[in-house]
This record gives C-alpha cells, sequence and structure tokens, in this order.
C-alpha cells in the first residue's frame, strides 16, 4: 500500500517543534475525583475558624477598607500591592459588574514558619496565596530566602483577590472548580505564554480535555500548571472577550439566585456548555492554535539576528582596532623621522649666497646687490 508523500515532509517540523516547546502532556486516566470541588487556594474551613492574632512585629495599613498587615521585611514587596489593591478591585468590579471587597484583610508572611503563624488551622501549605472567603481574609506567603520579587507577590494578590471576589459574587458552592480556578488564572495574567503553548500542543495532538472532566485535574496547587488549567484559563478568556463579556455579571447574578452553573451558562451566554465549548474550540482552531509558534519562531529568528549582527559588528571594531594598532608605531615613527629631518631640509632648500665679484675692483653688497664703488 502506497503512502502519502506529504505526510513524511511534516516530521522535520513537527520534532523541532516537540524540542522547542516542550509540551506539557495530559495523562491517559484522570486522577480520582476529589471530594471537595473548591479550589486549592480557596478552602472553606467554617465561619467560626479561628483566625490566629498577628504576631506583634508585624506592621500595618489600610486602604479604602482593604487592611494590610505584613511582617517588616516584607515592606516593599506590600507597599507595591498597597498602591494596586484600589486598581485591582476596581477591574473585578467592572468585570463581574458588582461591588466587591469593601472590606477585608490582606496578611502577608515571609517564609513556611511565618506563614503558618498567622492562617487559620486546617489550612493549604506549599501555595503562594490562600483565600479564606468566610473570613474575608487573603494570606500571602512570601519565600524567606532567594529570589522573590514585587511581581511575584503582585501576581499571586490578583489571583486571591478574583478567588474572594467570585465566592463573594456567586456564592461558595455553586460553580465547579476549573471555573473559578480558571476566572484566577486569567485575572492574575500569569503564565500566559507557557499555557498557549501547552494549550496549542494539546490542540495539535487533539487532547484536549473535555471541560466537565477538568475538576478531575485540578486538585492541588501543582495541577496548575497542567494542560487543564490551561483550558480552564482560555476558556474564561473566551467569556470574557469582546461583547461576551457583558454576559459574565449575569451568569453572576444567575448562580447567586440559585440556578445551577449550566442553566446560569444558557441564561447568561444564551448558549449551553457543549455549545460554548465548540464555540470555544473552533475559536482555537482559528485564532490561537499557531500564534505560540508564530511568535516564539519570529522573536527567536529576530534574537539570532540581532546576535548575529552584533557579532559582526564587535568583530569588525575588533579587526579596526587591530590595524590601529599596527600602523599607528609605523606612522608615528614615520612622523617623528620627518619631524628630525625638517632643519636639515629647510637648510638645504635656502639658496646660497651669490660669489662675490673679482677683488680687482671694490664692491659693496647693499640690498642683496652689489655696488663698485669709485
Amino acid at each position: 500500500m502506497s503512502r502519502h508523500p506529504l505526510r513524511w515532509h511534516w516530521l522535520p517540523l513537527l520534532a523541532a517543534l516537540a524540542i522547542g516547546f516542550a509540551p506539557l502532556t495530559v495523562s491517559a486516566e484522570p486522577p480520582s475525583r476529589s471530594s471537595s470541588l473548591r479550589p486549592y487556594e480557596a478552602p472553606l474551613l467554617g465561619a467560626d475558624s479561628e483566625i490566629p492574632p498577628l504576631p506583634p512585629e508585624y506592621l500595618a495599613e489600610e486602604v479604602s477598607g482593604i487592611r494590610f498587615a505584613y511582617h517588616p521585611s516584607a515592606r516593599d514587596r506590600t507597599r507595591a500591592l498597597i498602591e494596586a489593591a484600589v486598581g485591582v478591585r476596581s477591574e473585578l468590579v467592572a468585570q463581574l459588574g458588582s461591588a466587591v471587597l469593601e472590606s477585608m484583610d490582606v496578611r502577608v508572611a515571609v517564609g513556611s514558619a511565618d506563614f503558618s503563624r498567622i492562617v487559620p488551622t486546617r489550612s493549604p501549605r506549599g501555595s503562594g496565596v490562600v483565600a479564606f472567603t468566610e473570613q474575608s481574609l487573603l494570606v500571602i506567603g512570601l519565600h524567606a530566602s532567594g529570589p522573590s520579587s514585587s511581581g511575584d507577590a503582585r501576581l499571586a494578590f490578583r489571583r486571591g483577590m478574583a478567588l474572594l471576589a467570585f465566592d463573594e459574587v456567586t456564592g461558595a458552592q455553586a460553580l465547579p472548580r476549573w471555573f473559578r480556578i480558571g476566572h484566577a488564572l486569567h485575572f492574575s495574567g500569569e503564565g500566559g505564554m507557557a499555557r498557549a503553548r501547552s494549550l496549542w500542543w494539546a490542540s495539535m495532538q487533539q487532547r484536549l480535555v473535555p471541560l466537565v472532566d477538568l475538576d478531575w485535574y485540578l486538585f492541588d496547587r501543582a495541577s496548575y500548571q497542567s494542560v487543564a488549567a490551561a483550558e480552564a484559563t482560555d476558556f474564561l478568556r473566551f467569556l470574557l472577550e469582546g461583547e461576551r463579556a457583558h454576559s459574565m455579571p449575569r451568569l453572576c447574578e444567575e448562580v447567586r439566585a440559585g440556578h445551577s452553573f449550566e442553566q446560569a451558562l444558557r441564561t447568561a451566554y444564551q448558549n449551553d456548555a457543549s455549545g460554548l465549548e465548540q464555540a470555544w474550540r473552533e475559536d482555537i482552531a482559528r485564532h490561537r492554535a499557531f500564534l505560540p509558534i508564530l511568535l516564539g519562531s519570529t522573536g527567536l529568528w529576530v534574537l539570532v539576528a540581532l546576535g548575529l549582527a552584533l557579532r559582526r559588528r564587535w568583530r569588525r571594531k575588533a579587526s579596526r582596532s587591530i590595524e590601529v594598532a599596527e600602523i599607528a608605531p609605523a606612522r608615528e615613527s614615520k612622523r617623528l623621522a620627518l619631524r628630525l629631518d625638517q632643519p636639515k631640509r629647510k637648510r638645504m632648500a635656502r639658496p646660497p649666497t651669490l660669489e662675490p665679484p673679482s677683488p680687482e675692483v671694490p664692491k659693496v653688497s647693499h640690498n642683496g646687490r652689489w655696488h663698485t664703488l669709485h
């Protein structure tokens, strides 16, 4: 049986893509379903869960109803959060169509030991942020050593604020876990390019997970780097893009009123979950599938071209420097020789004095002329 000759032409391209993008893969069988549908970073511990008092060395500051308390060593990183807090809340209000987070607490710890002192018992560990909806509390954990920039704190802060705000406008129980996680990750804006690459590769392999199964994969903080998290994030991007963005406040109202997630989607977006999923997959195929490879390859070639141009320029400068270093001594020697020879040349260039006439006749030289004496 003959094979189509064009199929083999794709092998080098696919091999290069596999090496260049290192995609994340999805296991063949999903892990066991978790008993809780809450995001790992937004547990429900009960309204009566005791909040530990703040350590005495903590500093406090309030801005527009958002009360910050932080470890002194996190002053600079927390200052960036304080300055951005009101703007972040305004973004959530515009997106969700309701006033949110008018009164809340934010605690910023440094190191795991310090983190354990300021969170309620039975809180999750190993996460950069934990949102306690029932207590209106957001706890952010920063690294005690190693790199931990204000940008990392800002991403964790935006993610936690999104979790709290979404719970406030929809209630704590009615939405699937992947929907809340997708909204929080999309709002934070973290890891956009990495998730786009993972999503692109899963789409090329036809390994996209159905939306109804995403909760099976998003069971802890580490799973936020998976293809399932990339799908959840991009689906929320799809729902919040263009004219569809105006439907999100209606969906929140429907869920808050007690309707199921599927009913809320149908009412707000005039389409059911399967129809929206199909439209989202078509959107990936049309606009998103080749964007990561296009941007990545273009950026790579631009960097290579710049590197080659800089290398050629450096070589030209080095070559010129060597030539100058070799020519300069010869020029200096020649210049010195000319300078030493200059008086001799000047003496030789002066016209000789004319010989006086014969001594029989007395003559006198005056102003360059000879006169006969009488």
